[in-house]
């Protein structure tokens, strides 16, 4: 009886043991999982802004290939390097502060 005892404290104990060895694994995956999810969700925030700055810099410039046209036609002069920095700095704000 008291040898079935000793191995009963012993498989307990091992139980208890491989329970907690189990625990922290298991928050070890978890806290992984999150930093990893975090950094995904992150990763598309930044792409997604790029991709509306890209389409944005395209309306700009389509902008200012129309009104240089137009000003050339008139005969006037337009600084358009002065123009599209002007466009690229709103589209910055905007996506910046909007989203």
């Amino acid at each position: 009886a008291i040898r079935s005892a000793r191995l009963t404290s012993r498989h307990v104990e091992h139980h208890i043991v491989g329970n907690l060895a189990g625990s922290v694994c298991y928050t070890s995956r978890q806290l992984l999982f999150l930093d990893q999810a975090e950094l995904t969700i992150n990763t598309l925030i930044y792409t997604k802004g790029r991709l509306q700055l890209k389409d944005l810099t395209a309306t700009s410039l389509d902008k200012l290939a129309e009104v240089t046209g137009l000003c050339r036609g008139a005969g006037v002069q337009v600084h358009g390097t002065e123009m599209l920095v002007s466009l690229e700095g709103s589209n910055t704000k905007w996506l910046l502060t909007a989203h």
